[in-house]
């Protein structure tokens, strides 16, 4: 369906644009993962709504994202396992967070500290099927190590002294699933 979708998006652009014929299946694939972005993120929100707490979805999406597109790690054979898993972490990370909330200070900073450490290590992950350039692999390294140092001291910091402890929580869990992220793709 997602594919069906892309193809009439890509047919809508050529009847209404000049396009290269020779660049469909580019079009194509930039349609399909855009419409599966956008489906993945609306659904993480919704959930994050049902579940009473938006600001952690935004939070988690934040954190997933930022980290993920330039660190890498687990990617689904498709799509829709793409859309599943990613919102099944989501939940995942939702539930952490709440057992988080009550857990002492200390474990969830053990915690925080662990997974950005493992993020420093292991990204990034380049993906098998999308090779990068060396450059690019290094830069994408900067990136994610200048990211996890700026969120954690951030983070941190607004835990201490700002009394942000439910954003901590999510954010923790949240480095954490992209920490377990690249454990999986690593195995």
């Amino acid at each position: 369906m997602l594919q069906e979708c892309a193809n009439h998006i890509v047919d809508i652009l050529y009847r209404d644009i000049t396009l290269d014929r020779e660049k469909r299946a580019i079009y194509q694939y930039g349609a399909a993962l855009t419409l599966s972005t956008v489906g993945s993120v609306a659904s993480i929100l919704l959930l994050a709504t049902l579940l009473g707490n938006l600001s952690w979805g935004i939070v988690f999406l934040t954190t997933f994202i930022s980290l993920r597109l330039p660190g890498g790690g687990y990617h689904a054979s498709t799509y829709r396992n793409c859309f599943l898993t990613t919102n099944g972490v989501f939940l995942v990370s939702f539930a952490v967070s709440s057992v988080l909330f009550h857990v002492s200070s200390v474990i969830e900073i053990t915690i925080l500290l662990a997974s950005s450490i493992v993020i420093w290590f292991l990204a990034p992950i380049t993906n098998p099927h999308r090779p990068v350039s060396k450059q690019t692999f290094h830069k994408n390294k900067l990136i994610v190590r200048g990211m996890v140092i700026i969120y954690t001291i951030l983070i941190l910091f607004g835990e201490c002294f700002l009394s942000l402890h439910s954003l901590f929580c999510i954010y923790s869990a949240s480095v954490t699933a992209v920490a377990a992220m690249m454990i999986l793709a690593k195995l």
